[in-house]
């Protein structure tokens, strides 16, 4: 198994480097993999040269966490912030300039989440694809309605290695909530995300250690190509 070739990325990395993007990751269902997605992406594109900023709004405040452990472990910190008002969220965004900024939210509906995903260019949400979610996503449809941001991007995520075909939930979702566009990178359920996550580490910086950890890093890679390059 061989990693993503580094051609691929560097089309991205690119034109990351001239980007200025909000994205802000977003479900108001909890464990849909919000945090482990926005850590795994910041530590790839950061090892990719990217200028990259991690907003923790979260209150289990993963990200941060983590960081915490990477910076005791030695490696390079991320840039890690938190915020927790409102005003101040507000202040931050009109403020930013440049680079990539991933904006963690908690798994549950509040003023300060909401104005996360009106500030944000791109709101990406995570999902598994099967029934039970869609009683969590018509409570996010609720919100997106009532703060009239339209267009969502919706990649599959912890899903079983030999699950390939996503076209029964994609019009599911598709029936409660038409602008929501799919991505085609799907994030499997490998123990090796968390493990990583849990030292302070991206699963691009242990792709040495097994096939597996190849197998999520190509994941991780094909989810930023595709997440940034649609928007530039």
């Amino acid at each position: 198994m061989k990693s993503v070739q580094k051609e691929k990325l560097m089309l991205t990395k690119k034109k990351l480097l001239a980007l200025n993007k909000i994205i802000t990751v977003a479900h108001t269902k909890g464990g849909v993999g919000k945090s482990t997605s926005v850590w795994h992406l910041g530590v790839m594109l950061d090892n990719y040269g990217a200028d990259v900023t991690i907003l923790d709004l979260d209150y289990q405040q993963t990200c941060s966490m983590a960081n915490a452990i990477r910076s005791a472990n030695n490696l390079k910190p991320l840039n890690v912030i938190k915020i927790n008002d409102e005003v101040e969220l507000q202040a931050f965004f009109n403020g930013w300039e440049q680079g990539v900024l991933l904006v963690d939210v908690g798994g549950f509906d509040s003023n300060l989440h909401r104005s996360a995903m009106v500030g944000a260019d791109i709101i990406l949400t995570p999902l598994k694809p099967s029934t039970t979610e869609l009683l969590g996503f018509k409570a996010f449809v609720h919100v997106l309605d009532e703060i009239r941001r339209p267009e969502i991007k919706v990649f599959f995520n912890n899903i079983h290695s030999n699950a390939t075909r996503f076209e029964d939930i994609k019009e599911l979702i598709s029936s409660e909530y038409s602008n929501a566009t799919f991505l085609d990178a799907v994030i499997r359920n490998r123990g090796n995300y968390d493990t990583a996550l849990g030292d302070g580490m991206g699963v691009s910086e242990i792709i040495k250690e097994n096939n597996l950890a190849i197998k999520s890093n190509n994941e991780i890679v094909k989810l930023a190509y595709e997440l940034l390059n649609s928007e530039v």
